[in-house]
């Protein structure tokens, strides 16, 4: 006999959802035990300092050495609204200290999504916007790395976990130069 336990997540009303005919009502009972809702980070703001503590402490067990984080960083990511989420932050969080040369995190170790001072709205922008902002985006990233690397586009490519395969096409796709 197996004792196991399932917990899932959503960001959808699942009520709502088994109205509209697109979750099964018969695995909603059987996974209802209990709910815990967990508000937006957004609404949250004053959690943020404890969580960006916590992380970095967790990072720095995998990488050796603790992060501090700049005020004027810590200002900023307590004001962003976090769409994604703690995910978000984790992942954002988790680039910045890959990112950072020394042991504190600055404003440039941050993803650019998050020092851009306008946020893309989906409803008004077109997908052709959306993707030059990934482009950009991942350009900077290569860049980033690559600097970080001093050029070794293998070093370049664990760091950010891509293959050297995926690194070599974007660097040519992206004409980055070392």
């Amino acid at each position: 006999k197996i004792n196991a336990r399932i917990i899932a997540t959503t960001n959808r009303d699942i009520v709502q959802e088994i109205k509209d005919g697109r979750f099964r009502e018969d695995l909603y009972f059987r996974l209802a035990q209990m709910f815990i809702t967990v508000p937006p980070l957004r609404t949250r703001k004053d959690d943020i300092p404890t969580l960006i503590e916590h992380y970095l402490l967790v990072f720095s067990k995998d990488s050796g050495g603790f992060k501090h984080i700049d005020k004027d960083v810590l200002d900023m990511l307590v004001k962003y609204d976090w769409p994604g989420n703690v995910r978000e932050l984790i992942n954002s969080l988790k680039r910045a200290a890959i990112m950072c040369d020394g042991d504190q995190i600055k404003l440039d170790d941050l993803p650019l999504h998050l020092k851009s001072k306008q946020r893309l709205n989906a409803n008004t922008y077109s997908d052709t916007l959306l993707d030059d902002a990934i482009s950009a985006m991942e350009k900077q990233m290569i860049i980033d790395a690559l600097k970080k690397t001093k050029g070794s586009q293998a070093k370049a490519a664990k760091l950010l976990g891509i293959s050297e395969r995926s690194m070599w096409y974007r660097v040519k796709k992206y004409g980055v130069v070392d």
